[in-house]
């Protein structure tokens, strides 16, 4: 169950206290969670610059390439249009 909470010191030494009256979007302090509650929210895991690049290059590789084969087609395409109109 997530609840809010302000974490400023009470007179009576407390460090965190419940703040009511919110809802999860409009707490103006700090959602304090379960660990499970932690987990589901995290969709995107933790990866490392290098693991992303092993996803990155693929796929800038793969537009790349198709990126070239348009180019290609379209200067075909040009010029089958302009012997054709010759």
């Amino acid at each position: 169950m997530t609840l809010c909470v302000n974490p400023a010191t009470l007179s009576n030494g407390a460090q965190i206290r419940l703040v009511t009256g919110y809802t999860i979007e409009t707490c103006p302090f700090y959602l304090l969670v379960t660990k499970d509650e932690y987990q589901l929210s995290r969709i995107w895991p933790s990866m490392t610059t290098a693991e992303a690049l092993q996803i990155a290059v693929p796929i800038l590789s793969l537009w790349a390439v198709a990126w070239g084969f348009r180019q290609v087609a379209e200067f075909i395409k040009s010029r089958n249009l302009a012997h054709s109109q010759e």
